[in-house]
């Protein structure tokens, strides 16, 4: 049984509600300068981390004492909740419907917790869509390196978590490794970017929300559609047409993934979880080849034939992405006190 977190936000906090359905003020005021600014501040820390390849923003989620609160919010957005929710909203400009009904439709998807989660998340990642595209132009093989090390390191977190490794399970990791090396390698300038391949590449990324130690980013990364997404992003905040386009679709990608396929792959979790990590280590550093600083005209991993001072830093960018995931993977199990809340009850 894993220790229960003791941080306020693992429990639904209900809001101070007085006469005629209305906040209490003063209490409500406590409760957005405090708390909400607090998670405010962690949605930044996994948004900055959902962002980076390699970095799991569920890794970031466990650190700071969310990820089963997280979890259980996913699951409260199903679409009977979101139409409560809207017909609450638009009964504001109804009379006679107490705004008591509002407030409890909202507790009911836990919006206080996951708007202000929300904003810090997406705010981190607009900045980054600003930043990272200019680095992975100028600096690409340092930038894979770093995002080597810091995938190669993130897969120990999958691996730890197979309680058995026997023949079985050996057997998955090397057959999804060479699977993942293999799709990998069919990369290339014409792979899909096509609104039904973003939307696909954006379902298939969110689920990895629900899997500390495996990055969004990264599977965008090994879908060959990182780089696009980012610059689509940053295009689209300056009101550019097709990529509003792009980047609406690729939301819709991800709440159609945490709607459904993150609940399929938590029932997984739960009732398969030899098969699914040892999948993920697979497929993780099968899906290295994507990220290594060195690579052939044909897109092979090799070692360079001279060495200069890109190659040396590429290595150095290496070791620090290494460390950094090694510091994260300290401090959250630190915090957990080696629980693994992943086999938690989720439902």
């Amino acid at each position: 049984m894993a220790r229960q977190t003791t941080t306020k936000f693992m429990e639904t906090r209900p809001l101070p509600i007085g006469p005629k359905g209305k906040i209490m003020k003063q209490d409500f005021d406590d409760l957005s300068k405090r708390d909400m600014a607090t998670l405010v501040g962690k949605g930044l820390l996994m948004g900055g981390a959902d962002v980076i390849p390699g970095v799991s923003g569920g890794t970031v989620a466990l650190i700071v004492g969310i990820y089963q609160r997280l979890i259980n919010a996913i699951k409260l957005w199903s679409p009977t909740t979101v139409i409560n929710l809207l017909k609450n909203i638009s009964g504001l400009w109804q009379s006679g419907t107490p705004r008591q009904n509002l407030i409890r439709a909202l507790q009911d998807v836990d919006f206080f917790f996951v708007a202000p989660l929300g904003a810090g998340v997406a705010s981190a990642i607009v900045v980054a869509s600003k930043i990272i595209p200019k680095l992975l132009q100028t600096y690409p093989a340092q930038m894979n390196g770093f995002f080597f090390g810091l995938i190669l390191m993130s897969t120990w977190v999958p691996y730890k978590l197979l309680e058995r490794k026997g023949v079985r399970e050996w057997i998955s990791i090397a057959f999804f490794l060479i699977l993942a090396f293999f799709l990998v390698g069919l990369q290339d300038a014409n792979t899909p970017k096509g609104l039904l391949a973003i939307f696909c590449a954006g379902a298939i990324a969110i689920c990895a929300m629900i899997l500390p130690g495996v990055s969004g980013s990264y599977l965008l990364k090994a879908m060959g559609q990182y780089e696009y997404i980012l610059t689509n992003l940053h295009d689209a905040l300056a009101l550019n047409g097709g990529a509003m386009v792009t980047i609406i679709c690729f939301l819709v990608g991800i709440v159609v993934g945490i709607t459904t396929f993150a609940r399929v792959l938590s029932w997984l979790l739960k009732n398969k979880p030899a098969l699914t990590f040892s999948a993920l280590v697979g497929l993780m550093l099968g899906a290295l080849r994507s990220v290594w600083p060195f690579q052939t005209a044909q897109k092979m991993p090799a070692m360079p034939a001279q060495w200069g001072a890109t190659e040396i830093q590429s290595l150095v960018a290496m070791g620090i992405g290494m460390c950094l995931v090694g510091l994260l993977l300290y401090v959250g199990q630190k915090s957990e006190n080696h629980s693994s809340p992943i086999h938690e009850n989720n439902s």
